[in-house]
């Protein structure tokens, strides 16, 4: 069943996604019953892998009707190839 919060606990399901079309994605998402909007696309920046720079993401979430976190995210900086 469905939590009354949003808070985080171990044990609790997130599902992530890296996707080309996040706004169409998260417009499809947000339009099924008992989906909720956790966020909106808005860009944020984590720490590249070396720690010399950012990696810029779209990032959006949504609560399916259980409650799980999905996120729904675009990467806007090309990622290093391993070795």
């Amino acid at each position: 069943p469905a939590r009354s919060d949003d808070d985080l606990r171990p044990g609790d399901i997130v599902l992530v996604f890296n996707l080309q079309n996040q706004q169409a994605v998260f417009d499809r998402a947000r339009q099924v019953p008992g989906v909720r909007v956790g966020e909106a696309p808005n860009p944020v920046t984590y720490p590249s892998y070396d720690g010399t720079g950012v990696i810029r993401v779209n990032f959006a979430s949504v609560y399916d009707p259980d409650g799980h976190l999905i996120e729904l995210n675009q990467v806007l900086d090309e990622l290093p190839v391993g070795d």
